[in-house]
């Protein structure tokens, strides 16, 4: 899926403005980076427990950063 995803957004990954990676949310350090936008998907945390997933990642984002989630059952 990230591979799909860096090149379908070739452009924005060579000029700096997306990145795509797989992370443990509770274990993830961003090394105080900052995002505009987080894309969640399939991250389970979100599905059970989603205020704890919001409190991890919400330092995480830049002032006005959006968070979302999609989770669904693979098939």
């Amino acid at each position: 899926m990230i591979t799909a995803a860096s090149c379908r957004n070739a452009a924005h990954v060579t000029a700096g403005l997306a990145e795509f990676r797989v992370a443990d949310l509770e274990t993830f350090d961003p090394s105080g980076l900052q995002f505009d936008a987080i894309l969640a998907l399939r991250v389970a945390l979100f599905h059970r427990e989603p205020k704890r997933a919001h409190l991890l990642v919400t330092h995480w984002l830049k002032p006005g950063g959006r968070i979302l989630a999609v989770y669904d059952e693979p098939r």
